[in-house]
């Protein structure tokens, strides 16, 4: 046929965005980001530059919201670090679909709570921030609440040492992605970013 011109098919890459908002339900709804040493959220950082993986869930209602899985052995996985998808990265890897999984930040529990409850308290937001690389034993209370309240209930973690992942990472681009449940509710959270 005159006049056809044959066209190289191109891939078109994934859209860079360091913070992903979502409502979850009409009072709930969250953050996912990737901020740098100063808390901006930045889509492009240097390999020598450490980063922090925040997510936050803002419940903006006069009622106490809980959050979690009910597991089909009828119990419910409502702690967090339940989802073995939380805070982990992958590095975006041209014509694979999951691309390379990489160690998350690696925590285990340090105090055994009576309850892996989590419930956002009303007019509050419960944050968890863990920085990608941490070469010393820290022990983080997560999630923390603001304003401080005695309403939800925190969790002790003690990261491993050593850390599982303590050079930078390798440039090209990572994804962080995660569904919460809240209810009868799955909420996607995905950021992607780029190491230069």
């Amino acid at each position: 046929m005159a006049g056809l011109v044959a066209c190289k098919r191109t891939q078109v890459g994934p859209s860079l965005n360091a913070e992903h908002v979502v409502q979850i339900t009409t009072p709930l709804s969250g953050t996912l980001a990737v901020q740098d040493a100063g808390g901006r959220a930045r889509t492009s950082l240097r390999s020598s530059e450490n980063f922090t993986l925040v997510f936050r869930l803002y419940n903006a209602g006069d009622t106490a919201v809980r959050v979690g899985r009910l597991l089909a052995s009828g119990e419910y996985l409502d702690n967090v670090f339940g989802y073995p998808e939380f805070l982990s990265l992958s590095r975006i890897v041209e014509g694979e679909p999951v691309g390379d999984i990489l160690p998350k930040p690696v925590l285990s529990i340090a105090v055994s709570p009576e309850s892996y409850r989590i419930d956002i308290p009303p007019r509050t937001v419960a944050e968890w921030r863990l920085p990608w690389r941490d070469p010393h034993l820290t022990r983080y209370t997560l999630p923390m609440y603001t304003p401080a309240t005695s309403l939800g209930n925190s969790i002790i973690y003690t990261r491993y040492n050593p850390d599982p992942e303590p050079g930078p990472l390798a440039p090209g681009l990572y994804r962080s992605a995660f569904a919460l449940d809240v209810g009868n509710r799955r909420a996607p959270f995905s950021v992607i970013f780029q190491i230069e």
